[in-house]
């Protein structure tokens, strides 16, 4: 309490604290403190029925909501390119010209990022609505076509044929060079009947090639020349700019026309299966709570939902204001207006709004946020509040109890002018803080900009450097950067420089690197920091599958799965579990007759060879018989090629440094969280997730974890740290958006004021419309840009360094971070403040307290480090224990199977009748077509056996058809592959005899009052008499009926073989 009232606290006020804690203690249920997406999900528990919603709806993550999009967009894009949607082929074949595919992907998934937007818009708007309200927003009449403008300036141009002709001798008389060129030309006009003939003519004489007025130079015309001139360009200017626009309409509504399609078609499966997404939850709640809802609710129903929502809500408290966008905004002012309008359940009752929020600190626009919406809303309950005749308080937020008073001071001056506080804050407002901790010494340090490092060559193709001295000659700039950050850290480290408000030395857990976003450098500084054996956090978001490690462990299981696909099996000779260099592959490719893989078993007699084949029928073992996450463990804990006694992780490691272990870590514990949203378990259906999505993983950066943090501004919102650095402050005010970025090219109603979406790529449809709020954009950017400084800056709570890196020859943009600081430092320097000073050293300044030295290397008596000695046990080999749980695989055979069809096959039979070649695809493809429906079936399964890396001849590949799909169309089998059915279902139990059990089945059904088990047979001649199965695999089936039975012992478990090849289930009794 003396730090909070800056004295200390009498009686009374302590006796008031006491009360004020005890009834926080004490209230029913504790503080109810929730997001607004938990508060809304609540509300819909509370009232489903009238809300629409099944009352066991499920709410979804974000990761979900985004797999069923695309599938929608999938599915939706099929319909069309089938031919079953005829009517948008030619709209996306019109789109395709003007974006390339990927582009076009991408504009669709802008869009529909949008989608809370969208919804209400196609509301509003039918499918024809849409068209007529972007001609109008933009200027154009509904009814016009691009042929009936070109009649239009027809008409409007041949007026002009007289005059035209009436000028042509003073032209090739009176301007020389320049006007008989120009005669030329306007003759063409004159003298041609056809029109399109005539316009070529006029538009080459008087318009650029960008249908810009042309400039005739020092060329001064007569006044009535120019006079029809200007009549003639102002038509031309005005028709190709209608043309443009009616051209962007059209591609605007294309666009907006499929992904109608697209969200239509991902809310109905949504709505099928009962699901919410985060959206939703706002949506729906803020529909119910307005009477907006399709429902048989009459407005008396409706009022008594609210009524019934007052009686547990006495006071509503929001924090982070800036960042609520307005539908949000809007469940807030419905709650809040029965506070004011005297119709709640307890009037007598006082009740509050207590709104905190700060405009400066709005950088979340692409979440709709609004600094104007927020400022509004301020506006809005204080008008509400008078007009009930309620105290309403506007309380500015000035006083910072984050920073010293140098940054702070920093800061209001780099904010000073009109133009560099636009959009900070309010016109009228100036950016102004007040200093809690007064007196406390702190800094501000701008570093000289880091360019890249190049060194001249003379060759006009020089080959790659392979001297490390030359290659760091070559650095780039964000790794010298890095190097320069990370070593500056060190040196701290080392030193222990003194940290004055912790009255400590410095620790690697006081220091922030923000960035503006994502990229090159965030890799380098983690690497720098690494290399210095600095603790560092690591990546707050990270995308697995660009990982190389990841795709790496990926080649792994898909080869283990499948080694005789080349190319996953080049990507693992390669990768650091085996080591190999381009001369290697390129040694055992070239000259080869079939696969890799049947290259390295002709070659198995060197011993190389031997090593990785030995290897690669391991993993093969163990994608059989362990769950993505055991494989993954063990392929990384156990020994391979590149490392003969270490393990995988050391030999990425070696390979990849000690950067790459926080990705696979991070790998490992998204396998062990993973779950096939289709039900299966299998290494093969996981690796198909991960390639068929991106998998994002955000991760908290909490304080105080002795580490330094490395992440973006955005992120950091709510962080602090002693010493902040901005590292990349030398770009753009806009981030970087470039005008070619998709993202640029949408103008949306929430940046533009405008009713609707446009889509506005530039090139042939750039227009005046597009123009004028393409510059809109930009300076919102700009503006939202400066706020993201001000929230960075912020973050600093004794020490912030400003740097910058950029490429050789570019320039500095005047509005960049790095130019407002360097600005700012200019100007302090040449100010004669009384406390603080701005200094320049070797093109390093520093702004701080004057007179003061922060940087001593003192440290606290509680910073001693003390060494211990390692002990001895850490070093030591551990022997196995002496009582360990024996371990069985019973999907993995201790003694000698039977034999295969037949040990006298031809060589042309032997990949066919291979062991493992044979049992991997049918067991594959009975993994995934049964997901499929059935009609579709045999089309999937000819595309996977005809994949030539299989190696199937065209008679067997038939063969194998007709036996999967005979066996998947026999009624007998109907509920093995059913939908109660599971494909690769690891199982692991402890049975008698002190026995570990650890296997996999193959398919097992589930039902009320019993459980079968189904092992499949696949190369295997099948025996007429149950009594003739051999006993291998009775026990197998013996080990997987007792661990089901443990789990499951209420249940009837039926265990059998299907035989494929005939097909035959053969039930095996379990004799107890």
């Amino acid at each position: 309490m003396t730090k909070l009232l800056g004295k200390l606290p009498d009686d009374k006020q302590k006796e008031e604290a006491r009360k004020l804690f005890a009834k926080v203690v004490d209230a029913p249920g504790g503080l109810n403190i929730q997001t607004i997406h938990a508060f809304c999900e609540s509300v819909l528990r509370r009232f489903p029925v009238e809300a629409g919603l099944p009352p066991a709806f499920e709410v979804i993550e974000e990761a979900r909501s985004k797999l069923i999009l695309k599938q929608a967009q999938n599915k939706v894009f099929s319909k069309i390119i089938n031919g079953e949607e005829p009517e948008f082929l030619d709209k996306i074949k019109y789109l395709s010209l003007r974006a390339s595919d990927d582009r076009l992907l991408d504009l669709i998934n802008t869009f529909l990022k949008e989608r809370r937007a969208l919804s209400q818009l196609f509301e509003q708007n039918l499918e024809g609505g849409l068209y007529t309200g972007l001609m109008s927003q933009s200027g154009l009449d509904p009814n016009i076509t691009e042929e009936m403008l070109y009649r239009e300036l027809q008409k409007m141009l041949l007026r002009y044929v007289g005059d035209v002709e009436s000028i042509l001798p003073e032209l090739d008389s009176d301007y020389q060079k320049t006007g008989q060129n120009l005669a030329g030309k306007l003759r063409g006009f004159v003298k041609y009947e056809d029109f399109s003939e005539r316009l070529l003519f006029l538009e080459d004489a008087l318009l650029t090639k960008e249908k810009k007025p042309r400039s005739f130079g020092k060329t001064v015309f007569a006044p009535h020349i120019q006079t029809i001139f200007n009549g003639i360009t102002d038509e031309l200017v005005a028709y190709r700019d209608k043309v443009k626009r009616l051209e962007m309409v059209r591609g605007s509504s294309y666009v907006l026309e499929i992904v109608r399609k697209v969200l239509d078609v991902f809310v109905n499966s949504k709505y099928r299966q009962g699901l919410l997404d985060f959206d939703d939850l706002i949506e729906t709640t803020a529909n119910l709570l307005r009477g907006r809802l399709q429902n048989s609710l009459d407005n008396k129903s409706f009022e008594w939902i609210l009524y019934k929502l007052d009686y547990g809500i006495d006071h509503v408290l929001v924090d982070e204001a800036q960042d609520t966008n307005p539908d949000q905004w809007e469940i807030i002012s419905t709650i809040a207006n029965a506070f004011m309008e005297g119709l709640g359940a307890r009037e007598n009752t006082n009740r509050t709004l207590f709104v905190v929020g700060d405009r400066k600190q709005s950088i979340y626009s692409f979440q709709r946020a609004d600094p104007d919406v927020f400022e509004a809303m301020r506006l809005y309950f204080g008008q509400r509040m008078s007009e009930a005749d309620r105290i309403f308080k506007a309380v500015d937020m000035n006083i910072s109890f984050r920073s010293v008073p140098a940054i702070l001071n920093f800061v209001d001056r780099m904010f000073e002018s009109e133009m560099d506080k636009k959009g900070v804050v309010a016109a009228e407002e100036d950016v102004k803080h007040s200093a809690h901790r007064h007196g406390e010494p702190g800094l501000v340090e701008l570093w000289p900009i880091i360019y890249d490092e190049r060194t001249e060559t003379g060759e006009a193709w020089p080959l790659p450097e392979t001297d490390t001295d030359k290659i760091a000659s070559n650095a780039a700039s964000s790794v010298l950067l890095a190097e320069k950050i990370a070593g500056t850290v060190k040196h701290w480290l080392d030193s222990g420089r003194y940290l004055p408000s912790k009255d400590r030395a410095v620790e690697a857990g006081d220091i922030l690197i923000l960035l503006r976003k994502r990229g090159q450098l965030q890799g380098d500084l983690v690497r720098a920091l690494k290399s210095r054996n600095i603790n560092v956090e690591g990546l707050d978001r990270l995308i697995l599958q660009e990982h190389i490690a990841i795709q790496d462990l990926l080649a792994a299981g898909l080869c283990a799965l499948d080694p005789v696909d080349d190319y996953t099996l080049a990507c693992l000779l390669k990768s650091p579990f085996v080591g190999w260099h381009d001369e290697e592959l390129m040694e055992l490719s070239l000259g080869r007759t079939g696969t890799l893989y049947r290259e390295m078993e002709k070659r198995s007699g060197e011993s190389d060879y031997a090593e990785i084949l030995s290897w690669l029928k391991k993993l093969s073992g163990f994608a059989q018989r362990e769950t993505p996450y055991s494989f993954f463990a063990t392929l990384l804990s156990v020994s391979c090629p590149a490392d003969k006694t270490g393990s995988g992780w050391r030999a990425i490691h070696k390979r990849l440094g000690e950067e790459a272990f926080d990705p696979v870590e991070t790998f490992l514990g998204h396998v062990l969280d993973w779950k096939s949203s289709k039900g299966r378990t299998g290494l093969l259906a996981f690796i198909e997730d991960m390639k068929r999505e991106k998998t994002e993983i955000k991760r908290e950066m909490e304080e105080g974890a002795g580490r330094v943090r490395i992440m973006t501004v955005h992120g950091s919102k709510g962080l602090q740290a002693p010493i902040v650095f901005l590292a990349d402050t030398a770009v753009s005010t806009q981030g970087g958006n470039k005008g070619n970025q998709i993202s640029s090219q949408v103008y949306w109603p929430a940046k533009t004021g405008l009713d609707f979406p446009f889509w506005a790529p530039g090139g042939d449809t750039r227009n005046s419309f597009s123009d004028t709020y393409k510059d809109m954009m930009a300076e919102k950017a700009e503006e939202e840009g400066r706020r993201l400084l001000y929230v960075a800056m912020t973050r600093a709570e004794d020490e912030l360094y400003i740097c910058g890196h950029m490429k050789d020859g570019a320039n500095l943009s005047d509005t960049c971070w790095y130019a407002l600081a360097e600005k700012t430092m200019k100007a302090l320097q040449a100010s004669n403040d009384v406390r603080f000073e701005a200094i320049e050293n070797d093109g390093t300044y520093t702004y701080q307290d004057k007179g003061v030295q922060i940087r001593e290397n003192k440290q606290a008596e509680n910073q001693d480090k003390v060494r211990v000695d390692m002990p001895g046990w850490v070093t030591e080999i551990l022997t196995e224990e002496e009582k360990v749980l024996k371990s069985v695989q019973p999907s993995r055979p201790v003694e000698d199977e039977p034999a295969v069809f037949s040990p006298l096959a031809t060589a042309s039979e032997d990949r066919y009748m291979s062991r493992f070649h044979r049992g991997n695809i049918i067991h594959t493809a009975l993994q995934f077509l049964p997901d499929l429906d059935k009609e579709k079936r045999a089309d999937a399964l000819k595309s996977y056996l005809s994949q030539k890396h299989l190696e199937l001849e065209k008679v067997t590949q038939e063969e194998m058809a007709a036996e999967i799909l005979n066996l998947l169309d026999d009624p007998l089998f109907k509920n093995v592959f059913g939908p109660n059915s599971r494909a690769e279902i690891p199982v692991t139990g402890v049975l008698g005899g002190n026995k570990k059990v650890s296997g996999q089945i193959d398919r097992l059904v589930i039902e009320k009052n019993r459980i079968l088990i189904v092992d499949f047979k696949t190369n295997r001649p099948p025996p007429d008499d149950e009594r003739d199965v051999p006993q291998i695999y009775r026990d197998q089936l013996t080990s997987y009926h007792d661990i089901m039975a443990a789990i499951h012992p209420d249940k009837e478990i039926i265990c059998g073989l299907l035989w494929t090849s005939i097909p035959k289930f053969m039930r095996i009794n379990i004799k107890k």
